[in-house]
């Protein structure tokens, strides 16, 4: 497993941070990766995230998304910002029932086939 987290901070306004992620990835792998960008991007307010799994290979289980949506519902600072994760087809499923228990729970997350539709949605107003 290969990544590489880039942020974009702007003072005053949204920031925008870019996670790519290549290889395959267990589900503490995953979870790993997001206390990495919690430790980068907790005090930004307003972010927007595109976590770009697409070259990636992720099983998530129903046990798995249980587990991450109950730990990711503790943690404040991904309540305020907004998220796309972008995967390859053998695991949108998978992200398409974790973004939709995260969604359930208030975040602004969704899933999605290709970066471009994720762009898109990130572009539009949260706030």
């Amino acid at each position: 497993m290969n990544y590489r987290i880039r942020a974009y901070p702007w003072a005053g306004q949204e920031s925008h941070v870019n996670i790519s992620i290549q290889g395959r990835l267990n589900p503490g792998e995953f979870k790993e990766i997001l206390h990495k960008i919690k430790a980068l991007t907790e005090t930004l307010a307003k972010c927007k995230f595109l976590i770009d799994l697409s070259d990636a290979q992720l099983r998530l289980d129903p046990l798995d998304i249980r587990l991450l949506v109950s730990e990711c519902a503790s943690d404040e600072w991904f309540h305020g910002s907004k998220v796309a994760l972008v995967s390859a087809s053998e695991s949108q499923p998978q992200l398409l029932s974790l973004a939709a228990s995260l969604a359930n729970r208030g975040f602004k997350i969704a899933a999605f086939d290709n970066a471009k539709s994720a762009t898109d949605w990130l572009a539009e107003a949260i706030w």
